[in-house]
């Protein structure tokens, strides 16, 4: 029998703002994706117009294909902050290409979360080459930015590495799970981010890597019902919200090991871990 989760609601303002950005930076993307301020902006931004696309406005390749935007900008972006010398070039779409950025992106912003939510949308659309670049990243780049910016939410480093461990397939997912759910603080100090997104993505994966379908169906549907929760709190969501790019990249997953969910849900469209 089908879980179905339906999705929340997002003001229509927010909706317009992504079909302005879609039509402003999809004539003018490589300019912008060349400015390397603007890669952290246009990255989030690409993933409201899949949202948007994939959920409301019912063109969904187009969506996927936004989504592997977000993915090459994420992944330029980080490329450019740890290798700031290697000036290889980053190819966003078929037409667009990016050698050099400037001015160079604010490497304050290349933590360990920003990393953890760029490679659930690159697992997510299981694109090359934003996984190539992401992977190389290491942890000690995000160890070193998480100290001099203070932003050291300790598990977003175990979940880095054990994101890197499922796409690399190096065989260390165990420890690094096991160091992840070691690091996740008590309920009492836990974020809204940490109980309603990356635990029940974290147990749903472990389910998923264990083998146990029954519990990776259980554990997705709480991952996604807690994902609606989660963005119906949020003061002004926005579009990006109408995905769950952890749910999409474990169904991605699931598929690949001939695990059927038999969940339905539009915070994890079909295309997208099919695509």
């Amino acid at each position: 029998m089908a879980h179905i989760i339906l999705p929340h609601t997002i003001a229509n303002d927010r909706l317009e703002e992504a079909r302005g950005f879609r039509r402003r930076i999809g004539a003018n993307l490589g300019a912008s994706a060349s400015r390397g301020p603007f890669l952290p902006t246009l990255a989030a931004f690409a993933t409201d117009v899949a949202g948007t696309l994939l959920t409301v406005d019912a063109e969904p390749t187009e969506g996927v294909e936004w989504l592997r935007r977000s993915a090459r900008a994420s992944a330029l972006f980080f490329g450019r902050v740890v290798f700031p010398d290697r000036v290889v070039p980053m190819e966003i779409t078929v037409d667009v290409m990016v050698g050099a950025v400037n001015p160079p992106p604010p490497w304050q912003e290349a933590t360990a979360r920003a990393w953890v939510d760029a490679m659930w949308c690159t697992l997510a659309i299981a694109d090359g080459t934003a996984h190539a670049w992401l992977t190389n990243i290491p942890e000690s780049a995000l160890l070193q930015i998480g100290v001099q910016t203070a932003k050291l939410d300790e598990y977003f480093f175990p979940l880095a590495e054990t994101l890197r461990a499922v796409a690399t397939r190096s065989g260390h997912h165990g420890k690094e799970l096991i160091r992840t759910l070691e690091a996740m603080p008590n309920a009492a100090r836990a974020s809204s981010r940490l109980e309603r997104i990356d635990e029940p993505a974290v147990r749903t994966l472990f389910a998923l890597l264990e083998g146990d379908q029954p519990g990776y169906t259980e554990s997705l549907v709480a991952l996604l019902e807690s994902h609606r929760a989660y963005a119906e709190a949020l003061a002004s969501a926005g579009p990006r919200t109408l995905l769950s790019l952890p749910a999409c990249a474990l169904e991605r997953l699931a598929r690949s090991r001939g695990i059927v969910s038999g969940v339905v849900s539009a915070y994890a469209p079909e295309l997208v871990f099919t695509a």
